[in-house]
């Protein structure tokens, strides 16, 4: 999860679009890994594993890009890719199976089935995109039922 001041910048963006759009607003975040069906202390514990020897570090978000609806929709990809990756891969080691994301690692801006030319067009009108730096403070586990509105944030790591 990004700083409380990054995180506001981009939750900025990420109103304005779901105002614009009609779209769920949620929280900014940077997708790793799913987790196996356990129970929530074993989870909590592999969490906090995770987290381990992992110091805040800063990415850089690429020009923003549509995707597939209705996820990623439009994104910013992070940069580099290579801290998520570790950890992806340190993931899919302590929950033992192939859980972690390998790319497109991307902080999600809009979630919906609007056109691409859309967003490009009202993108247009709020000026340009410039690469944010993001400061990644802490894992959280994330409850991802139901519209990405209702998502819940059920535990967090702070990284030190």
């Amino acid at each position: 999860m990004p700083d409380p001041d990054s995180a506001g910048k981009i939750q900025q963006i990420i109103r304005s679009l779901s105002e614009q759009f009609s779209t769920p607003c949620f929280t900014p975040h940077i997708t790793l890994s799913s987790v196996p069906e356990r129970p929530l202390s074993e989870i909590k514990a592999k969490i906090k594993q995770l987290a381990e020897g992992v110091s805040p570090f800063r990415v850089t978000t690429k020009n923003p890009e549509c995707g597939e609806a209705p996820f990623q929709r439009f994104s910013f990809e992070v940069t580099p890719a290579t801290y998520f990756l570790d950890l992806s891969n340190k993931s899919d080691y302590l929950f033992g199976g192939n859980f972690g994301k390998k790319e497109f690692f991307h902080l999600s801006l809009l979630y919906g089935y609007t056109s691409c030319a859309d967003i490009k067009n009202y993108m247009k009108r709020l000026g340009e995109f410039h690469n944010y730096n993001l400061y990644i403070q802490s894992i959280s586990l994330v409850y991802c039922h139901g519209s990405p509105q209702e998502w819940e944030i059920i535990h967090k790591v702070t990284l030190l």
